[in-house]
């Protein structure tokens, strides 16, 4: 009877910690899925900025499937503005374009971009996606 007692209670306790305590993988989910947020707003406040200032401006990241936790913003007065998840999050580019341009004039920057957003560099899980349309509509979309 002790002894049932004892595996009783050694399950009920990893099962209360469990759902007390979430895992390392889903705290890395939940802060990625935070820094990508941080992120589209932060990218969505560059663009109203720009069309406030009709002033050019350029995102460049490095080649498809290379991730990094760092997205920098070049401004035409040569002004250089970065956002750094700080290992939080890691982003990569679909498709082959590096260099992004915003056109104040015509409020569109060329080409859309998709910014694939993972909970670590390799190997993490995909969370979601940060779109820029070409109309510079600014969205999240979950999943891969």
């Amino acid at each position: 009877m002790l002894v049932v007692i004892a595996v009783f209670s050694i399950i009920s306790g990893s099962l209360l910690f469990s759902i007390k305590y979430p895992s390392i993988s889903r705290l890395k989910e939940v802060g990625a899925r935070r820094e990508a947020e941080r992120l589209a707003l932060w990218l969505e406040s560059r663009i109203v900025r720009a069309h406030f200032l009709q002033e050019d401006f350029s995102i460049r990241i490095l080649p498809e499937h290379i991730p990094v936790d760092i997205v920098r913003v070049k401004w035409k007065s040569i002004k250089l503005e970065k956002y750094e998840a700080h290992g939080d999050a890691w982003f990569y580019v679909s498709g082959r374009s590096t260099l992004y341009r915003y056109n104040p004039y015509w409020h569109t920057l060329s080409p859309a971009l998709v910014l694939n957003v993972l909970s670590a560099p390799y190997g993490g899980k995909a969370i979601c996606r940060i779109v820029i349309s070409p109309h510079c509509r600014v969205s999240i979309k979950d999943g891969m």
